[in-house]
């Protein structure tokens, strides 16, 4: 894939993905479509679901391509013309806490930032992967890493959700003068009440108060994609004075690019932190 012209592997694979949207989780009446049918009725009542996802998976699919793509080449030490630069518009001896939300193109955005800001220090707020299932994938990740690996530039960035004490190390990271990478609309449920909404439709979604805690004597930012008409994306990244002002950008962009926006099932379905970890309450 990496070794033919860009737009001819993206457009190809976009084909295929788009005709077979059961390989990467989208099974006509499976679990996932049918939360994202309930999150999208409760978001947008007086429009049809089925007509939503019916426009929304094939321009899933082409993104989806556009990321493995952007992926497979900068595996094998090539650039990209799909995606835009990522540079953070603040000084390197600035902490920030960079917020985002989770993209059709994913992890193309977070993957950007750590490209072009290679002096910066980064850990990464994510899940755990998940396991593979043979012939099964129920979300991209899990078709990212079939038969692949994570470079260790990446890994070594992570901090799962499932440590007891991710949050109070992602603060002394901060304090050391480094930056944390963590998603707005992650399904989590937190102990304290969240200070601030995404607003999707007549839903909404509490952002994670974590953020308010981290972005204490940290720039807050929040950077995000936006699509061309030619199947490429622009990278944006704006700071932002509290996360209040940041939901309202983030909500202001699932707004415009709804069909883009890959956490359709979290205004819904939430769930507990500590059930990840297999604690009690």
């Amino acid at each position: 894939m990496p070794r033919v012209p860009e737009r001819w592997s993206c457009a190809g694979l976009g084909l295929v993905l788009c005709r077979a949207p059961g390989l990467w989780g989208w099974t006509p009446g499976g679990d996932r479509q049918t939360a994202v049918e309930v999150a999208f009725a409760a978001a947008f009542p007086a429009e049809d679901p089925k007509t939503f996802l019916a426009a929304m998976i094939p321009r899933r699919a082409r993104a989806l391509a556009t990321s493995m793509t952007y992926m497979a080449r900068h595996r094998v030490g090539r650039d990209s013309n799909s995606i835009g630069p990522l540079p953070l518009p603040v000084p390197d001896d600035t902490p920030c806490v960079i917020t985002y939300l989770h993209y059709a193109i994913d992890p193309v955005v977070q993957l950007a930032l750590l490209e072009d800001n290679t002096h910066r220090r980064f850990r990464w707020v994510v899940y755990p992967p998940p396991p593979i299932r043979p012939l099964r994938w129920e979300d991209e990740r899990n078709l990212y890493l079939a038969g692949g690996t994570i470079p260790l530039t990446v890994a070594d960035t992570f901090l799962f959700v499932t440590k007891q004490n991710w949050l109070l190390e992602a603060r002394r990271h901060l304090d050391d003068g480094g930056d944390v990478l963590l998603a707005l609309d992650s399904p989590i449920n937190a102990r304290r009440p969240a200070g601030a909404q995404l607003q999707i439709g007549e839903a909404s979604m509490p952002v994670s108060p974590a953020i308010d805690v981290l972005a204490r004597n940290a720039r807050l930012l929040f950077v995000w994609p936006e699509p061309r008409p030619d199947h490429t994306w622009t990278l944006h990244c704006e700071e932002f004075p509290d996360t209040t002002a940041v939901a309202a950008a983030a909500s202001r962009w699932i707004h415009s690019y709804r069909d883009y926006w890959a956490a359709w099932s979290g205004v819904t379905s939430r769930v507990k932190a500590t059930s990840m970890r297999g604690e009690g309450e």
